[in-house]
């Protein structure tokens, strides 16, 4: 049987929040517009969780492939890579226990805000950090989100687009709800 094209489009009352002046709306992986001009990933030390899962064969030496890997550059937990549209959030460390800290993921949404500013951004897709990978409940990563979003008001970001994984949406929504109440 041939696999149909259409995929399911979730309906229901939007997923839009106000965060002072920025637009916020939920979404999850298999949703995610086309039109944004960054997309923040949840990256780990030595940057393999966003790696494609194919295998390519390599005409390489397994022992020069293993010092390859040995040599390759770590990367500090609270950086940031960016290439191109493609920001990688490293906030994860394989090595380390806890795995993921909410201070590194503070760290990371500091170093989101400079790159709003330097390039210009005005439409940004973000994957919840700390929870896609890193462990962290739902409820404390929407926090850190929603006070890093407050300090990029003065930027020129208009929207973020917070994508979160299916497994943390229910939660994600009801945590939002509850800022959004107690807010004046």
């Amino acid at each position: 049987m041939a696999k149909s094209a259409l995929r399911l489009v979730r309906g229901g009352k939007s997923q839009l929040y106000r965060i002072g002046n920025i637009i916020c709306t939920l979404t999850e992986p298999s949703a995610i517009a086309d039109d944004l001009d960054a997309v923040v990933l949840e990256e780990d030390t030595h940057l393999i969780l966003t790696v494609d899962g194919r295998c390519n064969y390599i005409e390489t030496h397994p022992v020069r492939m293993m010092t390859e890997i040995y040599r390759a550059k770590v990367h500090e937990p609270g950086s940031m890579i960016v290439n191109g549209k493609n920001w990688y959030a490293v906030t994860i460390d394989l090595d380390s226990d806890p795995l993921c800290r909410p201070v590194w993921v503070q760290q990371v949404y500091e170093n989101i805000a400079l790159q709003i500013k330097k390039n210009s951004i005005s439409k940004l897709g973000i994957f919840l950090l700390g929870n896609v990978h890193g462990g962290l409940g739902a409820a404390e990563c929407v926090e850190l989100f929603i006070k890093a979003v407050q300090t990029w008001q003065k930027s020129q970001l208009q929207e973020v687009c917070l994508i979160v994984p299916e497994k943390s949406i229910s939660k994600v929504k009801e945590k939002f709800r509850e800022e959004f109440e107690k807010s004046p």
